[in-house]
C-alpha cells in the first residue's frame, strides 16, 4: 500500500508543477505567436540601419531607397540627362535624404519601443527598463523550447506514475 500512496503523491505533485508549468508555456507561446506575427505582418518597415554601401548605381540606389523615402524613381530621366556636376549633386541629395530617413526611422523607433515598455510597465507593475530587456531579447526559443521541455517531462511523470500506481493497486486487490 505504501508504494502506491508515494506514486500517487509523485503523480499529484507533478500534475500541479505540470499545471503551473503549462500556464507559463501558454503565456510564452502567445508571446512568441505575436513575435511571429509582427515578424511576418504586410507591413514593410523603414530600414533602422543603411543598407548603401556607397557603389550603387543610380538606379540601384533608388530601388534600395524606396523602402524608406517612398517611390523617387521619377528622378531616375532628370539623373540620366542632368551633367556629371548634377548628377553628383543629386546623388549625394538622394543618400543624404536616405541617411536621415533611416535615422528617422531609428529614433521613432526607440520612441515606440519605449512607449510600449512605459505602457506595459504601467499595467503589469514591472518596470520600463525590465520590459526592455525582456522585449529585445533574441533568446526567446530556447526559452520556449526549455518551457516545452520542462511542461512535457512533468506530464509524463503525473501519467506514468498514476498509470504505474493504478496497476500496483489493481495487482494487489
Amino acid at each position: 500500500m505504501r508504494p502506491i500512496l508515494f506514486l500517487l503523491a509523485i503523480s499529484v505533485t507533478a500534475g500541479i508543477i505540470y499545471r503551473g508549468l503549462f500556464l507559463y508555456f501558454f503565456v510564452v507561446t502567445t508571446n512568441t505567436q505575436r513575435g511571429i506575427d509582427m515578424a511576418f505582418s504586410n507591413e514593410a518597415s523603414m530600414y533602422t540601419e543603411s543598407v548603401l554601401t556607397g557603389k550603387e548605381a543610380f538606379s540601384d540606389l533608388i530601388s534600395k531607397v524606396k523602402r524608406n523615402s517612398g517611390d523617387l524613381s521619377y528622378l531616375i530621366k532628370t539623373y540620366d540627362v542632368a551633367n556629371d556636376e548634377a548628377k553628383t549633386i543629386l546623388y549625394k541629395s538622394v543618400v543624404d535624404h536616405y541617411i536621415e530617413s533611416v535615422d528617422f526611422a531609428k529614433r521613432d523607433t526607440e520612441i515606440a519601443l519605449d512607449f510600449i515598455a512605459d505602457t506595459y510597465a504601467g499595467f503589469t507593475g514591472t518596470t520600463k527598463e525590465k520590459f526592455l530587456k525582456k522585449l529585445s531579447n533574441q533568446n526567446s526559443g530556447n526559452q520556449y523550447k526549455w518551457t516545452y521541455r520542462f511542461t512535457m517531462l512533468f506530464y509524463l511523470i503525473y501519467l506514468l506514475t498514476f498509470l504505474v500506481a493504478l496497476f500496483l493497486f489493481v495487482c494487489a486487490s
